[in-house]
């Protein structure tokens, strides 16, 4: 029951999270409630879709989670590098203190390290995935294009070749 419990928690804090997303994610309208009804819409689409959109959603929040943790590593390496470089070259440190030290101490673990690696590699592999879905698009984009202009093509000589055929029966008449 406990385990019930917490999926249920789970399952709202995430349904949640997505519709905070939903609600700050800049709209190519902008109009933020109108994106909500439409999402709102939407998910009263066919559960297939509704899926994709939640994976998608679920996707994005965890790839600018994923970046934030990667600017985060970035900005911390970058102070603990300037201040061993200032120290190495006999300047007075940059940082100091407690906080100082659990940065270096954080730097220092491996365990760290493997998991700044993983939410990066993670974070490489969404934005991958993410321009993947975006050539998808694009390509069945242009088959669809493609497609409608060989029919138009294919309706125009129809047409054509009706207006040649009436042509020929009036002149025969």
């Amino acid at each position: 029951m406990q385990f019930l419990t917490f999926l249920m928690g789970i399952a709202l804090l995430l349904t949640l999270s997505l519709l905070a997303y939903a609600w700050w994610k800049e709209d190519h309208l902008g109009h933020k409630t109108d994106a909500l009804m439409r999402r709102g819409l939407f998910i009263a689409g066919t559960p297939i879709r509704f899926s994709a959109s939640v994976l998608r959603q679920l996707a994005a929040c965890l790839q600018y989670a994923g970046r934030l943790a990667t600017m985060a590593l970035l900005t911390g390496t970058l102070l603990v590098l300037a201040n061993e470089i200032v120290l190495i070259l006999g300047y007075g440190a940059l940082l100091e203190g407690p906080n100082y030290e659990a940065w270096l101490t954080l730097f220092a673990k491996p365990v760290a390290w493997a998991a700044a690696t993983t939410i990066v590699g993670a974070t490489v592999a969404l934005a991958n995935l993410r321009k993947y879905d975006i050539d998808s698009e694009a390509a069945m984009d242009r088959k669809i294009d493609r497609a409608l202009a060989r029919f138009k093509e294919r309706e125009e000589r129809r047409a054509a070749t009706r207006a040649n055929l009436e042509a020929l029966q009036r002149h025969i008449d």
